[in-house]
């Protein structure tokens, strides 16, 4: 899963890891040539090697005797040195970006990241408020092994690239890396480094002009992009031009290169939208290219993607439509939102519904305003014949429930005990204890024969 030029390498096959090994192989080679010239050949051993060791035991006994201490030796071991080839411009790459590894002069915190993201099993929350040019991300292989992974910038995954921003807050990684992750379990773990300035994948990990390219997955370095299948020279957006031809993939506006999203720049001027970041138009953040303009991925009809357009019945969030706001509950597998606190089809739970003399409150069915629960039901005390003014008072006989009390029904008066009619009562007509005699009969109130 390593990646050329990640966490400061070169971007060549070997880099630095093999520079200090190829340092080292060189200064044996040279030591192997001195001693190799030091010593006396096999025609010398017989006739005078003696001589030659006795001549020089005087010769180091006079040296001494001067009061030095093996300056010839060590200006010879000098000599010898100066003569190995010095290490390239990889090793010195490497040398340095190791000791700022392992110095981690520049790391301030280091935190161990845990899944919690919004965007998938792999985004993790980081923060808010870090500065996203100085956070970096190491993989764990094991306790003492670890492993810089590298940003291009990109908001995405495309080859070469092994962790990037969802949003202020939110990294991700990318397929590969995720599941290099997994393979670390149970050892393995994952931290972001906060301080140090952001390890890019690109910069050091281009090609530069004249190099092979893939014009579908170019890596071609600024100033260059991918023709005829090798990195040529060009214009970024954002510096002067005489013509289009001169530019990397733009066009030249006014004496300048300009470019769209994913054009590289030099400068935000060169942008025909967006802003130059990491030397590449770039959307802002939470924002996304639409045929050519940048657009709110949290807003529909572009939810996190463009043309993805929400019902009315959700929201835009970090993981695309859905139930939320006034409506944060889904039923039917997010066929529709609904909010079962409120909802009287769907009170408490999907499809619970509530009886006309119901509403839905808090989840829970109660009675509609106005009602009262006596038994399981509900019921009206003003007048419940059942329940008249409180629960388990009942009216009986010719009573009725008024407003709560039990009182003979409209149409009748209370005459003793009991309710008559006025108008119809032989007994009382027309008024209490006006009772018609001599075979007479109550009609509207009058006895009449």
């Amino acid at each position: 899963m390593a990646i050329a030029g990640c966490g400061g390498g070169d971007g060549s096959d070997e880099g630095g890891r093999d520079a200090a090994t190829d340092v080292g192989r060189r200064d044996g080679d040279a030591a192997s040539a001195i001693d190799a010239a030091a010593a006396p050949s096999d025609s010398s051993m017989d006739g005078s090697s003696d001589a030659s060791v006795a001549d020089g035991a005087a010769e180091r006994d006079a040296t001494r005797s001067d009061g030095s201490s093996d300056g010839p030796a060590d200006a010879s071991v000098a000599d010898g040195a100066a003569d190995v080839e010095p290490p390239g411009d990889a090793a010195t790459d490497a040398a340095t970006d190791a000791a700022t590894d392992s110095g981690a002069t520049c790391v301030t915190d280091r935190i161990l990241l845990a899944r919690a993201g919004t965007t998938s099993a792999c985004s993790f929350e980081l923060p808010m408020g870090v500065d996203r040019d100085r956070v970096n991300l190491v993989l764990e292989h094991r306790v003492g092994f670890d492993e810089p992974l590298c940003y291009d910038g990109f908001e995405g995954c495309r080859d070469g690239t092994e962790w990037f921003w969802v949003a202020d807050g939110e990294v991700a990684l990318c397929d590969a890396t995720c599941i290099a992750l997994e393979d670390t379990f149970p050892t393995g773990a994952l931290y972001a480094e906060i301080g140090c300035e952001t390890r890019s994948c690109v910069l050091r990990g281009c090609s530069p002009a004249g190099e092979l390219c893939d014009p579908d997955r170019s890596f071609c370095c600024v100033g260059t992009e991918c023709r005829g299948g090798r990195c040529a020279t060009c214009t970024p957006a954002g510096v002067s031009c005489a013509g289009d031809s001169e530019c990397c993939g733009g066009m030249c506006v006014g004496g300048t290169c300009r470019d769209g999203i994913g054009g590289q720049c030099m400068n935000d001027a060169g942008c025909l939208v967006g802003s130059c970041v990491s030397f590449t138009c770039r959307c802002p953040p939470s924002h996304i290219d639409c045929g050519g303009a940048c657009v709110s991925q949290l807003e529909s009809p572009n939810c996190m993607g463009c043309g993805n357009v929400c019902r009315d019945d959700q929201v835009c969030t970090f993981l695309g439509c859905a139930c939320g706001g006034g409506r944060p509950d889904s039923c039917e597998l997010g066929a529709y939102c609904t909010d079962v606190d409120t909802d009287e089809e769907n009170c408490g739970f999907c499809h619970r519904t509530c009886s006309a003399d119901r509403t839905c409150s808090g989840g829970a069915c109660v009675c509609q305003p106005g009602l009262t629960e006596c038994g399981g039901s509900c019921v009206d005390l003003a007048t419940s014949a059942a329940h008249c003014g409180g629960c388990g008072s009942p009216c009986s006989g010719p009573f009725a429930c008024q407003g709560g009390a039990c009182l003979c029904a409209p149409g009748t008066t209370m005459c003793g005990s009991s309710c008559y009619d006025l108008q119809t009562s032989a007994l009382h007509c027309g008024a209490c204890d006006n009772a018609c005699r001599g075979g007479r009969t109550c009609v509207a109130g009058d006895c009449v024969m």
